[in-house]
């Protein structure tokens, strides 16, 4: 079996989201405001502290027209990732593959 890859860098939704606002110079209060959110829940989102789900993967689609389904694999290829990324999922994997070898599979 492969060693699976784990990224150094894992990049969270909202550094595109905050990237996309920069580009069409839209203020993250400005925004909030448009898709009826608090600010400071958009920039938990935006700081990568709060997940994209599913309705505001929608919010995001209705106000930038990139689709809602984006948003939701780019959040579960993070959380993969992270999940990946953490020593105790790596270890366990390690586990597993190790007793698969002593089984002969």
């Amino acid at each position: 079996m492969e060693q699976e890859l784990i990224p150094y860098f894992i990049p969270h939704p909202g550094i595109v989201l905050k990237k996309e606002l920069v580009a069409r110079h839209i203020t993250q209060r400005r925004f909030a405001g448009m898709i009826n959110m608090q600010p400071t829940m958009l920039n938990e989102i935006i700081k990568g502290k709060r997940s994209v789900s599913a309705e505001i993967a929608i919010l995001l689609e209705k106000a930038l027209e990139i689709d809602a389904d984006f948003w939701l694999r780019f959040q579960s290829q993070y959380d993969l990732d992270i999940a990946r990324q953490k020593l105790k999922t790596i270890q366990r994997l390690e586990q597993i593959e190790e007793k698969k070898q002593l089984a002969g599979k």
